[in-house]
C-alpha cells in the first residue's frame, strides 16, 4: 500500500472514531440542568420541598435507616456506560445500617438496566409508574442523577450529578461527601445543578 493510500486510510479512520465518539459521548456533555427546569419553573429558584413530597409519596418508607440514595437511572441514556461501574462501586463502599440504595428507573425499563448493567442486580430497583415518572419530569433534570433524602429529618441533602468532572466518577465524589458530612452530623442540603457532564433528559 502506498504512503498516499496509508495516510488516506488512517485519516478516514481517525474521522470514523471522532463521529463515533461524539455519537455515543461528547454530544451528551452538558450542564446537569441543561434545559433549565428550575429557573424555568421557579424565578425564586430551587424549592426542595416539592422533591421531599414526591420522595414520600412514591417510595417506602425505609424506616430502618437514616439515609435513602436514590440513583436515577434511564439505561437508553448512553451516559450510563460510563458512569455504571463507579455507581456500584459507590453503593457498595457507602451501603451501612444507616445507608440505603435505591435504584429508579422510568417505567418498564429495570429489566433493560439490569441486562445492560447487571451488577445491580443486588441492588432495589424500582421502576415508577407512569403517573409518577410524569411527575418527576418536573423534578429530575437529568440522568444520571442522585437525591441523598435524609430521611432522619424528612430533608434533601443532595440533588445532582454523583460526582464532577466529565465522566462520572472522575473528580469530587459528592455523594460521598454528603453521606460523610450526614454521618458526622451536619446536613449540607447541596443542590448541584450547573455542574457540566455526561447527561441525558431524565
Amino acid at each position: 500500500m502506498s504512503k498516499f493510500k496509508t495516510a488516506a486510510f488512517m485519516a478516514a479512520w481517525l474521522v470514523v472514531i471522532a463521529l463515533a465518539y461524539y455519537f455515543f459521548f461528547w454530544r451528551y456533555i452538558q450542564t446537569f440542568d441543561h434545559e433549565n427546569l428550575y429557573s424555568n419553573q421557579n424565578a425564586t429558584g430551587f424549592d426542595s420541598n416539592r422533591l421531599v413530597t414526591f420522595i414520600e409519596q412514591t417510595f417506602d418508607n425505609e424506616t430502618a435507616v437514616d439515609t435513602v440514595t436514590y440513583h436515577w437511572l434511564n439505561p437508553d441514556c448512553n451516559c450510563l456506560r460510563f458512569g455504571g461501574l463507579y455507581i456500584d462501586q459507590l453503593m457498595r463502599q457507602t451501603n451501612s445500617e444507616n445507608v440505603k440504595h435505591v435504584i429508579v428507573t422510568p417505567p418498564n425499563k429495570a429489566e433493560q438496566l439490569l441486562e445492560m448493567l447487571p451488577m445491580f442486580d443486588k441492588t432495589k430497583v424500582v421502576a415508577l409508574s407512569e403517573a409518577a415518572y410524569q411527575a418527576s419530569l418536573e423534578l429530575i433534570p437529568a440522568t444520571p442523577a442522585a437525591v441523598v433524602y435524609y430521611q432522619k429529618e424528612h430533608s434533601l441533602s443532595f440533588l445532582g450529578p454523583h460526582s464532577s468532572g466529565v465522566i462520572c466518577g472522575k473528580g469530587t465524589g459528592f455523594v460521598e461527601l454528603v453521606l460523610n458530612n450526614l454521618e458526622h452530623g451536619f446536613d449540607p442540603k447541596l443542590v448541584e445543578l450547573d455542574q457540566t457532564g455526561c447527561f441525558c433528559r431524565w
